[in-house]
């Protein structure tokens, strides 16, 4: 499945799209200002996916995550709605778990809003494991804890 898609580096000039996928998936999305100071962080990785068959506007996702010391923590991580369930989450985070073993990572950590079942569901049938919650982490909602072992 991954000729289907190709992931490269987040540049500026992506932001745009990136907030466009962003404000369509997120009660409180994150701003451009966010944006642009994640990409400047040297423990920062953030990469985008596009869809091969389109030639042009093709960003339909992205994800970001640190790396320190031996724990990869993935901060956000967001498909456009039209491209949801074919598989582009599966293939940035496997594309992104060989990045951070390359780095000497060997769990990834997330954070997950607790009514969130679609991407609970999604996290746990990809290794996921639940070990803790942070209460009000989302505003009013809890954040359940997840971790996988690389």
């Amino acid at each position: 499945m991954s000729h289907l898609f190709s992931l490269s580096e987040l540049k500026y000039e992506n932001i745009g799209d990136v907030l466009r996928i962003e404000e369509a998936s997120f009660e409180n999305p994150w701003s451009k200002k966010s944006f642009l100071n994640e990409i400047t962080q040297s423990i920062s990785n953030n990469y985008i996916a596009k869809l091969n068959s389109i030639p042009i506007n093709n960003i339909i996702a992205y994800i970001s995550f640190r790396i320190v010391c031996s724990e990869m923590e993935i901060l956000k991580i967001a498909v456009s709605k039209e491209y949801r369930r074919i598989g582009v989450a599966t293939y940035m985070m496997d594309k992104c778990y060989e990045i951070a073993l390359k780095k000497n990572a060997e769990t990834a950590f997330l954070e997950v809003n607790k009514t969130n079942f679609k991407a609970i569901n999604f996290y746990i049938k990809n290794g996921y494991e639940r070990y803790g919650e942070r209460a009000k982490y989302y505003k009013n909602e809890d954040a359940l804890l997840l971790k996988k072992e690389l």
